[in-house]
């Protein structure tokens, strides 16, 4: 269970994005080189703080389960919660790296329907291509923890198709040094 953790987060990012927001920004730079997941709730809080206003409580993101999980589809929308602190962003560029998976990606495939792949900007080395969601099942009897796959993401548009990773829009490998 982590919902204690989660208010906690989602606190912490209010505070932090509401002095964010008393700046006035016009963009935003995001660093997610080395973010390789959690929890979709807490992608959909950043989500939801860095999204245009007039995307909050429209959707996110989609988990598609199985035909034999019920229901089959749950939504995610962009949090109305965070209206206050949101920066109301038509921009954002996101330095990526090839740890960046997961919830980390959802965040970037979540905000392309609202701000257009053009203003959603890459800027690093492609990302990992986790495009779906997992979950943990314990058994305390023989001490393993197992992570299976549960769902497949999608944005709005119905788009999740990036398990080869996203490509940056420029390329920079921070890791090699040019002469």
């Amino acid at each position: 269970n982590n919902e204690g953790t989660e208010s906690v987060y989602d606190e912490q990012m209010k505070q932090l994005f509401t002095q964010f927001k008393s700046q006035s920004p016009d963009a935003f730079i995001l660093d997610l080189r080395y973010n390789n997941g959690g929890f979709l709730q807490c992608a959909q809080a950043l989500g939801s703080l860095l999204a245009p206003a007039s995307a909050l409580g429209k959707d996110f993101v989609y988990l598609t389960f199985n035909e034999q999980t019920s229901p089959q589809i749950v939504r995610y929308p962009f949090h109305p919660d965070f209206a206050s602190a949101n920066l109301n962003l038509s921009k954002v560029y996101i330095l990526t790296g090839k740890q960046t998976a997961s919830a980390s990606e959802a965040v970037i495939n979540g905000l392309i329907p609202y701000m257009g792949k053009e203003n959603v900007v890459l800027i690093g080395t492609k990302t990992e291509g986790k495009n779906v969601a997992m979950k943990s099942f314990k058994n305390e009897a023989h001490g393993l923890t197992l992570w299976p796959v549960i769902a497949y993401v999608s944005n709005a548009n119905n788009e999740g198709d990036y398990s080869e990773g996203f490509e940056p829009d420029y390329e920079l490998n921070e890791l090699q040094i040019s002469q």
